[in-house]
């Protein structure tokens, strides 16, 4: 009957709702669709109850997020309500909100729209354009637009929204509601002035409609205290969210999950302010919170484990951090392993074990959560560019660059498209990116990202952000890296400052900025800033994280490692054993930094000669990377070196034999015979065999060592810049040294030995003065594109491949045979299309076969050196000797002359002025006066009578001094009472004899082309007068201050004195080179400027004439450095001689005598660092004609300095 259906229809109506209500979704699902059958069957699909049940079935589909099942229910819903109740019912329009909303969530976007477009029109036809209706319509559509990051069409759709609503009353609820939306926007665009303009407005809202205890106002707080926190001010979030709390537990809400979140807030900011102590309580508190009020099954416990855990993990207790982030991944795990929650805490566990170099723990974790995101959300997400930029990170870590390199690039491209070129997301990659390629040494490249990326978050998050801090960080590591201090710093400090403000000096960002200043600080020589600093990060780790902590300990060796460098051997012992103790604790004794620490520790012991402790230490630390790194780890090859040279010093030579065997092993093994760390090896065997008397291998092996130092040269030194080639040059002083020594201890080494040691000899000497910076600089401005390209292509591959080289043989590229092919064939293209790149290349491959070929028959080069010597040990004694070369005779004589002590007593005794010390060793024209050049003969005795034996029928000499004898002029040295050098030898001095080998391809002309003269300079000159001075080429920035900071430059106020008989000098040359048809040009007065003679850059004169002071400042005492930087004149503060000296030009004066140079303007004082980066290399005669322009220092085989 009717009535027994009727009944039937209702019973199943009220069972689908009961399930409905009790969230038994199969359940009700199962008696919906048996609901709408019989219905149908019943009914009829017209009836009006039939839709209803459909309509209540698509509802369930809907709130369960199965919406493909839900969407064609609503559909058939919505066509049936237009057919019968109109398009302007609140019911079908509520559906048509209901399918917009389901395509939305399911990324169907255009659908959704085209819906909400729908929508809008028919309130906007119902109610009019100034309803609240129409206003909310539009505020959906503007979460759409959010929703599919068009944030551009969300903020004008809310700004519509918002016009309407301002200008009705009784709209407050909907204007908090499109505020709250809009902020998002904002927050989202990172436009953060309107972002905190709108979230003080909701506040403003919440506590004018409810009062300042509402739960809404307590929300809106919190709201705005994560937007400080976000734009990293951290003081202001902290504030706020105090003062949640404050309210929070006044209104007795402490069980509420709103004060669990405040909870948590609070510790965040703690941490992130560096007061670590302070947040713990605060996580642990909510974390109890929510396991009373939602128990541990809830996702915000897990949440909260991660949070203590993370910050356990960042004081150090890494046990403690691993237990806890254990186990909120095995309750995430439980949750869903597939979520992006999961992989996310993955992540940050795999993160602490990377910290406490767990290594392949980490990577299996990383690997873990890549596997999970790439599913979802997949690998087009910004997530999956965060992991694998983490990935990244890790092989960095371990050394693994070709991997790292890769997945970093991967990581840029997702994270471009996925947050956008402009976004702070992508510029952090890109950092990281620009990291990695400091540690390749590819520094071109890493400076290029970084500069971009600084650029993108300053424009996006502000100056002052830590994100900007931090990789404003990366970029002073880079300049710290190459050698550019002042820029090193200058970044650092800025970092420092930014860090102080917006964190706090309790920070471990802080700390992190301090530690990195102070390994500057050390790195230049700036004992007492490095120690200063070291302690400050002590101090603070030491109050804020305890001492029993990784970063406290890893402290500890740094300020050890300071010690130990300025020889306090006392301090650093302390501090060493202080470090140990701490890592023992926290992460046990298997551990590769407790290694490090030991060994550190046993090289104290071993300079303070403690051999028993050392060989003890050592041997523990052998240990101990054995288990951990493997037996063949580089750190264990450095061990075994280590423990034999403690068996030499204490006489167990054969012990020593075996440990320094087995060091050369490794190296050779992992990393190849043409290894720098093998070269080494190598040399310290040769080194221990020569003491013990076995001489024939001592030779096989310096042969192989020169080799392979020689072929490493090579490879790396003309793409090094200036200071990069002196730097390398002073480590490989040592090969010079150990083979030198070697022929003065042992003459009878085989004659291939005395020959590849002149070669040697040939390529070292003053190699980093040789002209290829001039040559390199040409190709580099060249305005040929095809040879400039080349050149590019040539040096960023050569950098690379210096860096394979300096890699494991394993973790070199595979495909490194076609990469050196590659490099060659360029190398021949830049040689056939510029002659001065191909010149260039030639100089590196002379040899003693091409000195030979241009000498003349009666005539000899000499090439002098001055050595190290290495006997039993190494010694403090400075020998010097000569290499002879004859035209025929394929071995060069070794000739040992005498001790630098010798010299140096002799010099001494001369007397302190330049006129007293000439009149003692030279005679000049009175030949007859005896009490003149009473000191030559002696000199002549120690340095040249030792090679006349050899001399027999040479009339002309090419000799190349070394060391202290750049002081002796040779041409003036008495023979006897009536001859002097030159009477007997033409004499020509060369810096190396190399340049003997060059001569026939040198231009030689019988006479001058032109000559430019510099003379009578103003010196004083007022600030006018050096604006005036200013040229249209000249860069804005002033050179000589992008050289070094100038501060206050005389204590004394000392100025240079005019020197008007300059002006004589300058007209008389003149006049004489015009009466030879010479082209001159000469500058004096106000246009003997620093400008007028950088103008010669590229279009030098072949005779260039300077008449003004020089000036020469002493090498500065390091303690005094330090003490004095604002006290004194910078120039005696440099430590590279060429900026310690120069020439004083017109306006000189003015910087001279400490006020600030002028910007834009040159200061007039034009050190020899700046002359050195002119290119002069048309200029065949320099002459400075003045006091103090023939002075420098003298640089191990390089020559003056000066």
């Amino acid at each position: 009957t009717t009535n027994s259906f009727d009944l039937f229809l209702s019973f199943l109506n009220n069972l689908a709702v009961h399930y409905n209500n009790r969230n038994n979704i199969r359940k009700a699902e199962s008696v919906y669709l048996e609901l709408i059958a019989n219905r149908k069957k019943l009914l009829g699909e017209e009836h009006v109850e039939y839709i209803e049940a459909i309509f209540d079935l698509a509802a369930l589909y809907s709130r369960s997020a199965q919406y493909v099942k839900a969407e064609p229910l609503l559909i058939q819903t919505i066509a049936f309500q237009k057919k019968t109740v109109g398009e302007e019912n609140t019911g079908y329009i509520t559906n048509l909100e209901n399918l917009a909303t389901i395509y939305k969530k399911t990324a169907q976007y255009k659908k959704s729209d085209s819906l909400w477009e729908q929508i809008i029109w028919v309130n906007l036809k119902k109610f009019g354009d100034s309803s609240s209706e129409y206003a909310s319509a539009l505020n959906e559509r503007g979460l759409l637009y959010s929703a599919e990051n068009n944030y551009d069409k969300a903020e004008k759709t809310y700004g519509e929204a918002l016009t309407i609503i301002r200008t009705k009353s009784g709209s407050d609820k909907l204007l908090m509601k499109v505020l709250d939306n809009i902020a998002a926007v904002y927050k989202a665009k990172k436009n953060f002035t309107k972002n905190e303009d709108v979230l003080l407005e909701l506040i403003a809202l919440h506590k004018k409609l409810s009062g300042d205890r509402d739960p809404a106002y307590i929300t809106s707080l919190n709201e705005l205290s994560l937007f400080y926190a976000d734009n990293g001010e951290y003081a202001r979030a902290l504030q706020l969210s105090l003062l949640v709390h404050q309210i929070q537990k006044q209104q007795q809400l402490t069980e509420s999950p709103d004060y669990a979140v405040g909870l948590t807030n609070l510790g965040i900011l703690y941490g992130k302010i560096g007061e670590k102590k302070k947040a713990e309580p605060f996580f642990v508190e909510a974390l109890a919170l929510i396991k009373k009020t939602e128990g541990i099954s809830s996702p915000g416990y897990a949440n909260n484990l991660m949070n203590l855990g993370v910050l356990y993990g960042s004081t150090g207790q890494y046990k403690m951090a691993e237990i806890l982030l254990l186990q909120a991944v095995d309750l995430q795990k439980k949750t869903n392993p597939q979520s992006p929650q999961y992989a996310n805490s993955l992540k940050i566990i795999g993160a602490l074990y990377q910290k406490m170099d767990v290594y392949s723990k980490a990577e299996i974790l990383l690997l873990q959560a890549q596997s999970i995101i790439k599913k979802s959300p997949g690998q087009e997400h910004g997530d999956y560019a965060l992991i694998l930029s983490k990935l990244a990170s890790l092989y960095n870590e371990l050394n693994q660059f070709t991997k790292s390199e890769q997945l970093y690039i991967k990581a840029v491209e997702i994270s471009k498209k996925a947050f956008g070129e402009h976004k702070a997301e992508y510029a952090i990659i890109l950092s990281d990116l620009g990291s990695l390629y400091i540690e390749m040494g590819e520094y071109d490249k890493a400076e290029s990202l970084l500069v971009q990326a600084l650029d993108i978050l300053k424009k996006e998050l502000g100056g002052e952000h830590p994100d900007y801090a931090n990789r404003l960080n990366n970029l002073a590591l880079l300049f710290q890296e190459t050698g550019q201090y002042t820029k090193a710093e200058l970044f650092f400090l800025q970092a420092l400052h930014i860090t102080k403000k917006v964190s706090g000096e309790e920070s471990s960002d802080y700390t992190v900025n301090l530690s990195n200043l102070a390994y500057l600080y050390k790195t230049i020589g700036q004992y007492p800033k490095a120690e200063q600093f070291y302690l400050q990060v002590l101090e603070i780790d030491k109050k804020q994280r305890g001492t029993a902590n990784k970063s406290y300990a890893i402290a500890l060796n740094n300020l050890a490692d300071l010690y130990s460098n300025t020889k306090e051997f006392n301090k650093a012992e302390n501090l060493y054993i202080e470090s140990l103790a701490i890592f023992k604790k926290i992460l046990g004794k298997n551990h590769a930094m407790f290694a490090n620490i030991l060994s550190n520790l046993g090289t104290v012991y071993a300079r303070t000669k403690k051999f028993k402790k050392a060989e003890s230490l050592f041997m523990e630390a052998l240990a101990i990377r054995k288990k951990v790194l493997g037996d063949t780890h580089p750190d264990c090859a450095i061990t075994l070196n280590n423990l034999a040279e403690v068996y030499i010093n204490v006489g167990l030579l054969e012990k020593a034999e075996s440990f320094h065997l087995q060091s050369n092993s490794i190296w050779k093994k992992r990393f190849g015979p043409e290894h720098p760390s093998y070269a080494s090896s190598v040399s310290n065997l040769a080194l221990l065999y020569q003491y013990m008397g076995k001489y024939e291998q001592a030779e096989v092996l310096l042969t192989a060592y020169k080799n392979i130092e020689i072929n490493n040269l090579l490879k790396v030194f003309t793409v090094l810049s200036e200071k990069e080639k002196g730097n390398y040059l002073g480590n490989n002083l040592a090969l010079n040294n150990s083979n030198n020594s070697f022929l003065y201890l042992y003459p009878k080494a085989h004659s291939s030995f005395y020959q590849s040691n002149f070669n040697l000899q040939l390529f070292l000497k003053s190699l980093s003065l040789s002209d290829t910076k001039n040559a390199l600089d040409a190709l580099r401005n060249s305005s040929d594109t095809t040879t400039q390209n080349l050149f590019i292509r040539w040096k960023t591959a050569k950098a690379g491949l210096a860096v394979q080289y300096s890699l494991p043989l394993e973790s070199r590229r595979k495909d490194l045979k076609l990469v050196e092919a590659e490099t060659e064939k360029v190398e021949k293209e830049l040689n056939r299309f510029s002659s001065g790149f191909q010149k260039q290349q030639q100089i590196l491959q002379i040899k003693l076969t091409d000195v030979q070929k241009n000498l003349e028959e009666d005539e000899i080069a000499i090439e002098f050196v001055s050595f190290r010597l290495f006997n039993k040990k190494w010694t403090d004694s400075t020998v010097y000797a000569a290499y002879i070369l004859n035209k025929y005779d394929s071995v060069p004589v070794f000739v040992p002359l005498c001790e630098e002590k010798q010299l140096q007593k002799l010099f001494d005794s001369a007397g302190t002025t330049a006129t007293a010390m000439v009149s003692k060793f030279y005679r000049g024209l009175e030949i007859k006066n005896k009490n003149l050049a009473s000191l030559g003969k002696e000199l002549y005795k120690l340095v040249w009578q030792p090679l006349e034996p050899y001399l027999k029928g040479v009339k002309k000499i090419s000799y190349s001094p070394a060391g202290k004898l750049y002081s002796i002029s040779f041409q003036a040295l008495p023979v006897d009472s009536t001859t002097i050098l030159m009477d007997k030898y033409d004499l020509q001095q060369y810096t190396s004899t190399r340049q003997v080998a060059l001569r026939n391809s040198e231009n030689s002309t019988t006479k001058p082309k032109n000559i430019t003269l510099f003379g009578n300079a103003s010196f004083t000159m007022d600030s006018l007068q050096l604006v005036n001075q200013k040229t249209d080429k000249q860069e804005k920035e002033n050179v000589s201050i992008s050289i070094y900071t100038l501060q206050k430059r005389s204590s004394d106020n000392n100025t240079w004195n005019n020197l008007p008989g300059t002006a004589d000098e300058v007209i008389k040359i003149k006049h004489l080179f015009d009466s030879n048809q010479i082209n001159t040009k000469s500058f004096i007065q106000t246009a003997a400027s620093e400008e007028n003679l950088k103008a010669l850059d590229g279009n030098a004169p072949q005779i260039l004439h300077i008449a003004t002071h020089g000036f020469f400042l002493p090498e500065p005492d390091k303690n005094k450095k330090d003490k004095n930087l604002n006290e004194t004149n910078t120039y005696t503060l440099a430590n590279d001689p060429l900026l310690r000296s120069g020439l004083i030009l017109a306006g000189g004066n003015y910087a001279w005598s400490g006020r600030t140079p002028i910007d834009g303007v040159e200061d007039g004082i034009v050190t020899a660092y700046e002359i050195s980066q002119l290119n002069l290399s048309n200029t065949e005669l320099v002459v400075l004609s003045a006091c103090e322009t023939a002075l420098g220092d003298v640089k191990g085989s390089e020559g003056v300095f000066g």
